[in-house]
């Protein structure tokens, strides 16, 4: 007895794109060198697991069925530039399953992060990312780049950065 097989069809492009799923995008700064991930799902607290950055190393994120040693493994003007790709996933259709949370990790030199936001849990996450990345620019960016470093571990606060000959005491 013959198989029958159904007639094959012409593949064709729908006339709407699918729906993604869990988004994210990875980047270096050429002029910087700063390495940065964003990404943006229908999981709680993305940003504490999926993205993955160490300065002069690498960046990644992982997706799926997250496994937070991927990206350890894969390791031993940028922040803006992350932010609109997931923008840019999230107007294309974002997560088939819906919207709950997103993140933006910014490594430069040091051993912690630049940047490192996150929405755990919100209605719209990557609005919500964009919101505080605001209040991060306004607020905190200056005073973060002052926190100790490598090269002064002191930062530009603490006893390196006060001129010769003064030793911070009031005087009186």
């Amino acid at each position: 007895m013959q198989r029958l097989e159904p007639p094959r069809q012409a593949r064709t492009t729908p006339a709407t794109p699918p729906r993604l799923a869990t988004f994210s995008i990875c980047g270096r700064c050429s002029r910087t060198a700063q390495l940065g991930v964003a990404i943006a799902t229908r999981f709680l607290a993305v940003g504490a697991l999926a993205p993955k950055a160490r300065a002069g190393i690498g960046a990644v994120s992982t997706q799926a069925y997250v496994n937070p040693y991927h990206g350890y493994w894969m390791m031993e003007g940028m922040a803006e530039g992350l932010l609109r790709c997931i923008e840019a996933g999230e107007a294309a259709g974002g997560d088939k399953r819906g919207k709950q949370s997103a993140a933006l990790l910014v490594v430069d030199r040091e051993d912690y992060p630049l940047i490192d936001l996150r929405v755990d849990e919100h209605s719209e996450p990557v609005a919500e990312l964009r919101r505080i990345y605001g209040v991060y620019l306004r607020d905190y960016a200056d005073t973060l780049r002052a926190l100790p470093t490598r090269a002064n571990p002191a930062g530009s606060r603490g006893p390196a950065a006060r001129p010769a000959g003064t030793d911070g005491q009031a005087s009186g």
